[in-house]
């Protein structure tokens, strides 16, 4: 019964496949020699003599390039459609309106990127003109701080020699007190010797006629 099953069992699919291909390359080929000779042969140059047809070496199939299938029967053709041409399923839409959402998210990030940027690039040409601004004012802050301190160094110079010169007017007043002291001391001291080295004064007495002096005898004369 095996061997009965053996003796009547099809041919594998793949051998059936190779024997298919095989059988439409020799139809393919036959009907290209039909179509070979029905065309005119060409006239030589040197006489009426055609020249005879060579025949074409049998071309090796390339195992890199794939063999043309033909539709026999009992086989189903497959088509692929892209997506751009026929007819669109749902799926396909379906793809397409999330790679059209996608895109518009992506589109509108970008534009609110570059609204931060233009934002930020703002933002910082208004600091840079604030830095500009206030490195002018310090500038101008520091020369009247330099001027100021000047002033005020010439003024505790100033101020320096006026109380130098207090002090030396000071040491001097002193000096002259102290000259003015010794010397007031000085003359007390000569005043209480020169009282002490003088008599007393005699008590005046009464007038006598003879210290009087004598009248003038104008008759006399």
């Amino acid at each position: 019964m095996s061997s009965y099953n053996d003796f009547l069992s099809f041919p594998k699919e793949e051998d059936q496949n190779a024997h298919r291909e095989e059988v439409n390359e020799s139809a393919f080929r036959q009907a290209l020699e039909r179509l070979g000779k029905g065309k005119p042969s060409p006239r030589g140059t040197g006489g009426g003599k055609t020249v005879a047809n060579k025949p074409r070496p049998a071309r090796q199939a390339d195992p890199t390039q794939r063999r043309r299938k033909f539709v026999q029967d009992g086989d189903v053709r497959v088509e692929h459609h892209s997506l751009a041409t026929g007819r669109a399923t749902p799926r396909a839409i379906h793809a397409q309106q999330d790679d059209r959402s996608e895109i518009e998210q992506l589109r509108h990030k970008v534009q609110f990127e570059q609204k931060l940027r233009e934002q930020a690039e703002l933002r910082l040409s208004e600091a840079q003109a604030q830095i500009r601004s206030l490195t002018t004012r310090i500038g101008h802050a520091d020369v009247i701080a330099a001027e100021h301190k000047n002033r005020l160094a010439a003024q505790d110079a100033e101020l320096l020699s006026v109380r130098a010169e207090l002090y030396n007017a000071n040491e001097e007043n002193s000096h002259l007190h102290e000259e003015l002291n010794r010397l007031k001391a000085k003359q007390r001291t000569v005043e209480t010797r020169t009282a002490a080295a003088q008599p007393p004064a005699a008590a005046p007495d009464d007038a006598t006629p003879a210290d009087e002096p004598e009248p003038v005898k104008w008759w006399l004369r």
